[in-house]
């Protein structure tokens, strides 16, 4: 069974930006927390991607489609040079 967790981990997440507390959860995997409020404090998102820092804007709706985050993302790839991949949690 996987947990939500996984992808992150299996991607080699460094840095989860995400506006509620997992920090605990996310420690104990290896995975540094952010949080930012809002997801309006963009220069900490751009810093990490200059920085080269595997980073995970976390949603929790499925569809990449219908996810704010995904605004975000493609925004934050028109400034600073990265690659935005879609982390979905699959059955095995």
């Amino acid at each position: 069974m996987r947990t939500f967790l996984d992808a992150p981990t299996e991607h080699r997440i460094e840095l989860l930006v995400a506006k509620s507390a997992l920090a605990a959860n996310l420690q104990g995997a290896g995975i540094e927390y952010l949080p930012l409020r809002g997801l309006g404090t963009r220069a900490e998102g751009r810093a990490a991607a200059r920085a080269g820092r595997r980073a995970c804007l976390l949603c929790l709706e499925a569809d990449p489609m219908h996810c704010h985050r995904s605004i975000v993302a493609t925004a934050l790839a028109s400034v600073v040079p990265m690659r935005v991949v879609h982390l979905a949690a699959t059955e095995s």
